[in-house]
């Protein structure tokens, strides 16, 4: 149970990094910089994508763990939870803004919408170690 805390309070930290710099750079992209919507909401994504899958393999669900499987297939699946994560990102976003909800706002609520099932994916699925029984490669 301290094993499973630990990993948890090790996401939130890392999702909160990844939210910085997902959040922060949509922010400056849309805000500041005037981007259109869909650019600025898809390079802001792939920013706090890469920090995502950094900083959870290599912290929070690693840390000297050897993985049942090898970082190229890790990304692959992250990068498929990503691309779900990623349209339903967009998806809701837009359709906030069509009901009048500023997309600064809908953004926001994206992302907590698509973090509420990573956790349980990364942790069975993605991570998995190999003292680990369960999920196949």
């Amino acid at each position: 149970m301290h094993e499973q805390r630990k990993s948890l309070s090790k996401f939130l930290v890392s999702g909160l990094t990844a939210f910085a710099v997902e959040y922060g750079s949509f922010y400056e992209f849309y805000v500041g910089l005037h981007w259109h919507l869909y650019l600025a909401n898809s390079l802001s994504f792939i920013l706090g994508l890469l920090t995502s899958f950094t900083l959870n393999r290599q912290w929070t669900f690693g840390h000297g763990i050897d993985y049942k499987k090898k970082t190229t297939h890790q990304f692959g699946y992250y990068a498929l939870l990503a691309a779900i994560n990623f349209a339903l990102t967009n998806l809701i976003v837009e359709l906030l803004a069509t009901v009048t909800v500023n997309p600064r706002f809908g953004k926001l609520i994206a992302m907590v919408i698509t973090s509420l099932w990573n956790y349980t994916l990364f942790k069975r699925v993605i991570f998995t170690h190999r003292s680990t029984p369960a999920t196949t490669e």
